[in-house]
């Protein structure tokens, strides 16, 4: 693909954000949070956001392949030249951005979240204290503190849908009543995470997926 044909992308600020994508795209599928081309990510340069596109294996994810999206008129400034469809997950990754002023957001599809829902399906969040792993949990974002270890953290959940786009009222409603929280579970489905920066999404990605294992476990153990 020629410079002419990356358009936007070739630039630097948005090639770095689409460069950092594909590569935490494959991070996500070795870590096992993603399969196929289910997942999303998407990383914010300036008033432009960079996001992985719809029906693309996650660990086949190439610069070529992104959309540039503006923030502030929401129209596309890059589009792939492939025939690929934008990511259902964007009317999702904006409420994060409107609502917390994230940097990026990641959507997994862990098995953990899965089972968390069929532990708690009457309950509106998750909750959990006593792990270590809590002291690198943002209390919505670190500039808020994060966590201590006899604290408890309240994950919410939200119902799945259908159409992944027609989540976006409840998962921006579980953001607003959840100022704490630096994540939403969708039932059975898996979950969304954002941070105040690149690196700081990845982090809080992490440290909710080894919370929810570690949940997991703990709870096997007692039984």
């Amino acid at each position: 693909m020629t410079s002419a044909e990356l358009g936007c992308l070739e630039t630097g600020d948005l090639r770095v954000s689409g460069e950092l994508i594909c590569k935490i795209c494959q991070d996500l599928y070795n870590s096992g949070w993603v399969t196929g081309t289910g997942g999303g990510i998407t990383i914010r340069s300036g008033d432009a956001i960079v996001i992985a596109p719809s029906g693309v294996q996650k660990e086949r994810m190439q610069l070529e392949h992104l959309f540039v999206m503006s923030l502030k008129t929401r129209e596309y400034l890059h589009k792939p030249l492939q025939a690929l469809k934008p990511s259902q997950c964007t009317p999702l990754f904006l409420a994060a951005y409107t609502c917390r002023d994230a940097y990026a957001c990641i959507h997994t599809h862990s098995q953990e979240a899965i089972l968390l829902s069929q532990i708690f399906p009457d309950s509106d969040y998750f909750s959990a204290s006593g792990f270590e792993v809590l002291q690198h949990i943002p209390r919505g974002s670190k500039k808020n503190g994060f966590y201590s270890v006899t604290e408890t953290v309240r994950i919410p959940f939200i119902n799945n849908t259908a159409h992944e786009s027609d989540l976006h009222d409840s998962l921006k409603a579980a953001i607003l009543a959840y100022p704490e929280a630096c994540a939403v579970i969708v039932r059975d489905h898996g979950i969304y995470c954002w941070g105040d920066t690149w690196q700081d999404t990845k982090m809080n990605t992490e440290a909710v997926e080894y919370l929810f294992q570690a949940y997991l476990r703990s709870r096997k153990i007692k039984v």
